[in-house]
């Protein structure tokens, strides 16, 4: 139960990261080549809006993947299997 709620926690860290890196670079792209910064912010938050809309499933579906091979093998951190040894 604990590795199913770390992997809940994991896949919510990756998504976040995914979509804000991702909206941050394409906005910054966009916005990059306009005359002043009003018109900058407006051209980065429209090209974000729009790149989440055609590739927010798939930055999902990558988080979700991610987050599970990482918490199966235990890569992600605290995601190991716990060993128990016995007493006998």
């Amino acid at each position: 139960m604990k590795r199913f709620i770390l992997g809940v926690g994991w896949f919510s860290i990756i998504n976040f990261l995914l979509s804000g890196i991702s909206s941050f670079i394409v906005g910054a792209i966009a916005g990059f080549g306009t005359a002043n910064t009003a018109e900058g912010a407006q051209a980065g938050a429209v090209a974000a809006a729009v790149f989440q809309q055609q590739y927010g499933g798939i930055l999902l579906l990558v988080a979700v993947i991610v987050a599970i091979a990482g918490t199966m093998t235990g890569i992600l951190p605290y995601t190991k299997k716990e060993i128990h040894v016995s007493d006998n």
